[in-house]
This record gives structure tokens, C-alpha cells and sequence, in this order.
């Protein structure tokens, strides 16, 4: 992909921004954040030139995409809240397209299809939302009529009509517009006009000839996006009329097509809604193709799971048509998940430095993008997560009920993963009294996370014939904090060791830095979502736990004096 340039110079005052205020984004795919009144959505409206929904309330700026200035109507700007209420699918007919030049024609008649003519007061008010088709439309007339005869105004009904397709709609600018019922509308009357006139010449139709039919690359992209719903791919053209319009139906659990369940686009959920609004714009552009596609929090309602699939679509039908994309986000999981060729930029409240728009390396969103990727990939296979949901809920009521079942009196010891092994050992080279007068919960390792911890906590509290001390590693101070100890639950956190720099989190924290030699490291490979790999290192904590066990050294365990304190004194 190479790199679009956008110069933006801003003619008059707009809001927080002074005039004369520019800036120049660059790259083809552009991510803006920003805390709240930063002003993006201020931004966004200097790029479009009006403020709001109004067409009317301009903005005076100039825009350059690559040093050449870019005409209002290749702009299109789409928000969160303009799929909220997404309507039915759109129906067509003959009819429709009847009505379609009846329109055009009005306004050819009315102002030579010119929208420079239209005003607020105006009735035509609607032409304005479809400035690129009146163009169209005009240069098709200009070159069957000639400019003179176009200008005066003397165009018949009948010669206009010829002039244009017998197929041809009224596409909005908004790429986001429901055309769906007319798009599939046209698609079927060109079968039918193609096998037509293969019958007339005698010559078999050839199917091969078409170009792709709208519900099958609507279908594949709902494939792609894992929906569970398709169109039908049966659509032909009877008489006037489609066999039967558009409706999308849910899957069954064979992954077919069930004809009782029709789904309707006000029931799907916000997020579904968002992605369904960009599939539907995928096919309108093959009528309108913007310069620019200004997205305003357009993801805020997607999962984590679903935003690559958002990226996917931008690139494979946006991008890849020259289509530069801004997406104005709030959202961690899209700065950290965004493509490697997206270029990232933050914006700031008017300052003293008069700095408003500084780029960004995506390398400081590293750590978010690690977390919401293993995030999605657990929820990303449904059967997987039911059954290791499953698994983790079985292993909690089996540490529950083994709590429960102690009756010895004893102080019951528990802790994240294999902690209690550590500590165990810790307690037999410095305080080896207390071996007998405590008792360690084991064999539960994979149900002692942090969050695990804490909700068995907060059942054991309940419980009045147990006797519990929970132990969490250095890092979990703030999960603890909240936690009201009782009489039979009590809670411990490591404080953390700052003399260990290599090792910051876990109970690894605890040992002098020096205990880990190199051998106890593994390396490992990392695959980037481009397909290249790298190599880092981690701490192989099994290898760590088996060097402590089979230390006779107590110096090493210094760090676990104010648990052992803690101990004594619960016993």
C-alpha cells in the first residue's frame, strides 16, 4: 500500500480550532484518539467541510489528498449512531426505477441537475444527498445532447429516459444507504436481459459472462465475519417484480439456510449492526467509490473478537479500491489491534504549545494488543470456551468441597497455580514449627488465578467451621484491597521485590535476581499477524520451582519472612 497524504487547512475559526490551524495525516489507513474533548469529531467535521448532519453548515477548509484537492462528494462519513436504528431491507421493482428518473427528470427540469442551486429553503433539498448520481446523470445527457441543448433545458421525458440505463438507480453518496433491494433488483434484470438476448440470438447463455452476484459476496463476507445468516441464492426476475425480496435467515446447526427463521435488521445487536451496514457498503461502491471514508467510533460496539474482521473488510474492499480510511476510536482493542500499515495518530486539547495532532508508534499500544488478542482467541471458539468453562467451574467446586472437607482445625494454606510449593519449602528451611500446625491445599492448580482466588474467598466467608489463609503474588494488590477479611478467612499479598529488575510479577519476584542463570529461560517463537515470526525469551517457572525445591539455601527465601509472621500469628 503506499502512502496517501491528507493536508488539511482550516479558512475560518470551527470550535477549539483557530484558523490557519493544519495538519497532514498520512497513510492510507489513519487510526485518531484522543481523550474526550480533544476534539476528533471536530477534526472530522473540518474534513467533511460541515458540521453535524447539516450539508448547509459549511466549514471553510481546503483538502488535499496528495497535493490535489478532493471534491465534498468523494467524502463520506459514517458514525455509531447512524446504524442504530437500521430499517428493514430496501424492496425494488420496475416501479422503482420508473420513479427513480421521474425524479431526475423533475430536477433536470427544475435546475439543469445542478446542486449549486439548492439551498435550505429549497424542496429539492433531497437532490443534494445524491450529487454524485446527478452528475452522472448529467454527463450521460451532455454527451447524447450536446451542453447547448442540455443548458437551455429542452430535453423531451421520452429522449431523457433514453439516455440513461433502463436499469439505473438513484444511489445516494452515502455509501451506507440501503440500496440492498435495488442493487439485487438490478442483478436480476441483467440475467434476465442477458438470457434474453441469448435466445433471440440462438446462442446458449453463458452465466460465466456475469459479474459476481451481490448475495453471494454478501454471503461470503457474512461467512468471513462468522455470522450465523445468509441470503438466499435464488433470485431471478419475474415480469416486473424479483422473485422475492431480500430477507436474510438464521443457520441451523447443519449450517444451512432455515426458511422459518427470517432475521430482521432492527433485531440484530449493535454490533452486528455495524459490521452489516459496512458489508452493505461494500456493494454499493461498486456505484460509488469515495476518496475518503471517515469512520466516528463506527466500531464502539464491536467485541474484541470482531475487530480484525472489521479491519479485514476496510482493507480488502476499501483500501484496496484506493480508498482512504480514518477511523476516529475511544476503543483500546482497535489501537491494539489494528494492522501493522495503519498509521496512528493522537489529539490534544488546545495548549500552549498550540500542538493539537502528533503522531504515534504503535509500538506503545504492545501490551494492549496482547491482551485483547488472547482475550477474543479464548471467546473465538465457542465449543472450546463451553467446555474449558466447564472444566474451570468443575475444578472450583472440587477446591470448594476439599476446603470444606478439612476438619483437622488446622490453618488451611492456599495460593495462585503452584505457589503453595514454594511456600512449603520456604517454611521448612526457615520456620519448620509450623509444618504441623497448617495445612497446605494442593491439586489445585488450575483453579487458583487470582479472580479464582477471590471468588472462593467470598464463598469461604460464609462458612463458619474453616480456617483459610489466601496468599496472592506481588501483583495482585489491587484485587485484594476490596477483600473484607473474617473470622475464618484471612488475606495475604507479597509485597514486591525491587532488587529483582528481571523478574517484576509472580512469586519468581521473590528470589535474589542472580538465581536465574540462563538455563532456566526458554525461547520461544511469536507469530505477527502479517505471517512474520520473532523469537523472545520467557522464564521457564517449572524449572524455577525445581531449582528452589532442591535448594538447601534459606537466604534465598528472605522475601517470605512477613507471610511466615503472618502465619505464626493466625496459628
Amino acid at each position: 500500500m503506499y502512502m496517501a497524504d491528507l493536508r488539511i487547512i482550516l479558512n475560518q475559526p470551527y470550535k477549539s480550532f483557530e484558523q490557519d490551524f493544519s495538519a497532514t495525516l498520512s497513510g492510507e489507513l489513519i487510526i485518531l484518539s484522543g481523550v474526550n474533548g480533544s476534539g476528533k469529531t471536530q477534526i472530522i467535521d473540518i474534513i467533511k467541510g460541515y458540521e453535524g448532519t447539516s450539508f448547509f453548515n459549511k466549514i471553510q477548509r481546503n483538502i488535499y489528498q496528495d497535493g490535489k484537492p478532493i471534491e465534498d462528494i468523494k467524502i463520506i462519513h459514517k458514525s455509531f449512531r447512524d446504524y442504530k436504528d437500521l430499517g428493514g431491507l430496501s424492496n425494488a421493482n420496475v416501479r422503482n426505477l420508473i420513479n427513480t428518473k421521474d425524479n431526475l427528470f423533475n430536477w433536470y427540469q427544475q435546475n439543469q441537475l445542478s446542486v449549486n442551486l439548492i439551498n435550505e429553503n429549497n424542496n429539492n433539498n433531497n437532490q443534494y444527498q445524491f450529487r454524485d448520481a446527478t452528475e452522472r446523470v448529467k454527463s450521460l445527457l451532455i454527451k447524447k445532447f450536446g451542453g447547448e441543448k442540455f443548458m437551455l433545458g429542452t430535453i423531451s421525458r421520452e429522449d431523457f429516459n433514453t439516455a440513461l440505463p433502463s436499469d439505473f438507480v438513484l444511489f445516494p453518496d452515502d455509501i451506507f444507504t440501503n440500496k440492498i433491494g435495488e442493487i439485487f433488483f438490478n442483478y436480476v434484470s441483467l440475467v434476465y436481459k442477458k438470457e434474453a438476448e441469448a435466445g433471440r440470438s440462438g446462442l446458449k447463455f453463458d452465466p460465466s459472462t456475469l459479474p459476481p452476484a451481490p448475495w453471494d459476496t454478501l454471503n461470503k463476507l457474512f461467512e468471513k465475519l462468522k455470522f450465523s445468516y445468509r441470503f438466499k441464492s435464488e433470485f431471478r426476475r419475474i415480469d416486473d417484480e424479483i422473485n422475492e425480496q431480500p430477507i436474510i435467515y438464521a443457520l441451523n446447526e447443519e449450517g444451512t439456510i432455515d426458511n422459518n427463521q427470517p432475521r430482521h435488521l432492527q433485531n440484530l445487536s449493535d454490533g452486528e449492526k455495524a459490521l452489516i451496514s459496512l458489508t452493505f457498503a461494500v456493494i454499493a461502491t461498486e456505484q460509488v467509490t469515495p476518496q475518503i471514508l471517515l469512520l466516528d467510533e463506527y466500531e464502539a460496539t464491536l467485541n474484541p473478537s470482531l475487530i480484525e474482521s472489521f479491519f479485514t473488510v476496510i482493507h480488502d474492499f476499501f483500501l484496496s479500491k484506493g480508498v482512504q480510511v480514518i477511523v476516529v476510536t475511544h476503543s483500546p482493542a482497535t489501537l491494539s489491534l489494528a494492522p501493522e500499515y495503519a498509521n496512528f495518530y493522537e489529539v490534544y486539547k488546545p495548549n500552549k504549545d498550540g500542538l493539537r495532532v502528533l503522531p504515534i508508534f504503535q509500538d506503545q499500544y504492545a501490551e494492549l494488543a496482547i491482551a485483547n488478542r488472547k482475550f477474543y482467541k479464548k471467546i473465538d471458539d465457542q465449543a472450546t470456551r463451553i467446555e474449558e468453562i466447564k472444566l474451570e467451574n468443575n475444578n472450583l467446586k472440587s477446591l470448594l468441597e476439599e476446603i470444606k472437607a478439612n476438619t483437622s482445625g488446622k490453618l488451611q494454606i492456599i495460593s495462585e497455580g503452584k505457589n503453595v510449593d514454594h511456600i512449603q519449602k520456604a517454611i521448612e528451611l526457615l520456620q519448620r514449627d509450623l509444618i504441623g500446625k497448617i495445612e497446605f491445599v494442593k491439586g489445585a492448580e488450575n483453579a487458583t488465578s487470582k479472580e479464582q482466588m477471590k471468588m472462593v474467598f467470598n464463598v469461604m466467608s460464609q462458612i463458619q467451621n474453616v480456617k483459610v489463609l489466601f496468599i496472592w503474588d506481588v501483583d495482585a494488590l489491587s484485587i485484594i484491597q476490596p477483600i473484607t477479611e473474617t473470622d475464618t478467612c484471612k488475606k495475604f499479598c507479597f509485597e514486591i521485590n525491587p532488587v529483582n529488575e528481571l523478574i517484576q510479577t509472580g512469586i519468581e519476584n521473590l528470589y535474589p535476581q542472580e538465581l536465574f542463570t540462563d538455563d532456566l529461560y526458554q525461547t520461544k517463537e511469536k507469530t505477527k499477524p502479517d505471517g512474520s515470526s520473532t523469537i523472545f525469551r520467557s522464564i521457564n517457572k517449572d524449572m524455577v520451582l525445581m531449582k528452589v525445591i532442591s535448594s538447601t539455601d534459606s537466604t534465598i527465601f528472605t522475601n517470605y519472612k512477613p507471610l511466615l509472621e503472618r502465619i505464626k500469628t493466625l496459628v
